[in-house]
């Protein structure tokens, strides 16, 4: 079911020429995405990359990269965590970034499944380098054996060091 916030930005890109079409939908995917339809906000930006040129589609791209953060970034100064959140996790599953930005989102996402409350998902999802099924008898039981328990330890340590330290130096957690 469409609601009238998309019919009024189809309308108005309806009724655009095609040299403000591409604006209008951008706009429009912007609105999208801050209502949190992220798949009606991806429609809109296909349609554009499709008449788009080369040198065009890095810049919707990136601009389009650069509006989901500031977005998570308003919810989270808002309060809206559980949007943030949501945001925060399409950007580092969906979007081509850097390892950088991959390490700063993961910080993010760790920050806010611990004031959400849901340490245990950010471990089970993000964590380790594929999801962990932690309610399998067997992976508890494999995880509570002493040396697995040593290592989890140290991963856990390198892992968060990963996300939260640049320069490591001669520090150790």
């Amino acid at each position: 079911k469409r609601n009238i916030l998309d019919e009024a930005y189809e309308k108005a890109i309806e009724l655009s020429n095609e040299k403000d079409k591409k604006n209008v939908s951008i706009k429009a995917a912007q609105a999208m995405i801050r209502a949190g339809d992220f798949n009606r906000a991806d429609e809109l930006i296909r349609n554009v990359m499709s008449k788009a040129s080369d040198f065009e589609r890095k810049d919707v791209v990136n601009g389009l990269k650069t509006f989901y953060l500031y977005t998570a970034e308003m919810h989270e100064k808002t309060r809206k965590l559980g949007e943030a959140l949501k945001i925060y996790e399409r950007v580092l599953t969906t979007m081509n970034i850097t390892d950088d930005e991959k390490r700063k989102i993961k910080t993010k996402l760790m920050e806010l499944y611990q004031k959400l409350g849901k340490v245990k998902e950010f471990i089970k999802d993000y964590l380790f380098d594929k999801e962990t099924e932690l309610e399998n008898l067997n992976t508890l039981r494999n995880l509570s054996e002493l040396e697995i328990t040593k290592t989890i330890i140290e991963t856990f340590k390198q892992k968060i060091n990963e996300l939260t330290v640049l320069d490591k130096g001669e520090a150790e957690i």
